[in-house]
């Protein structure tokens, strides 16, 4: 019997990446609009053997109905919208992407800074009056040099990582907190890397 893999939602309307993916001897699934795993029709939930999750989540009364399910994925890093003590009870495979959109969201943070500190929107509106402003100084406090800026960080994990690098690219001083890294594990980033601070809101590290 082929493996049948179903789409919690059908985000792309197009499965011709996954189908190549999976390939001939899987097959896949999309359904209508949904707004949660109720609105999946029972006879897909009963021939499921894996079942792909993006932004529902996965309780104990939602897994009852997949009574062939062997594996759920969620499609992205984060997996606690899925009951695990029940997928374990009924031997259920939880998997995850832990890279996904590392490097997206990372440029996307360090971009949205710098629009912040180089006045990016001041600029923007500026030029979009009517008729656009002359050229002049941006007299602004938010308006400062990336290389006197200290970049703070909350958790140094594969984003904030990234992003680090990318702070300490634009010269900026890179500080970060992160409770459940070892002692040491910022060193490994390179010389002069960024500093750990100790405490945050009032909180010591553990």
């Amino acid at each position: 019997m082929p493996v049948t893999v179903l789409y919690s939602e059908n985000v792309y309307g197009d499965d011709s990446v996954e189908r190549a993916v999976f390939g001939p001897d899987v097959r896949v699934f999309l359904p209508g609009p949904t707004k949660s795993l109720a609105d999946l029709p029972d006879e897909l939930c009963a021939q499921a053997d894996g079942l792909m999750i993006l932004r529902f989540r996965v309780s104990e009364g939602d897994l009852a109905r997949f009574t062939r399910l062997r594996a759920v994925c969620r499609m992205g890093v984060g997996y606690d919208g899925i009951d695990r003590k029940a997928a374990a009870e009924r031997q259920v495979m939880v998997l995850n992407v832990p890279d996904y959109g590392t490097t997206e969201v990372a440029d996307h943070a360090m971009s949205l800074a710098l629009a912040l500190r180089r006045g990016l929107l001041i600029h923007h509106d500026a030029q979009r009056r009517d008729p656009p402003a002359a050229w002049s100084y941006v007299r602004d406090p938010v308006v400062k040099r990336m290389g006197v800026q200290t970049f703070g960080i909350l958790g140094l994990g594969r984003i904030g990582t990234a992003v680090a690098l990318r702070a300490k690219a634009f010269g900026c001083r890179v500080a970060f907190y992160d409770p459940y890294l070892p002692n040491g594990a910022e060193l490994v980033l390179a010389s002069g890397g960024p500093e750990r601070w100790r405490n945050c809101c009032g909180r010591p590290i553990r």
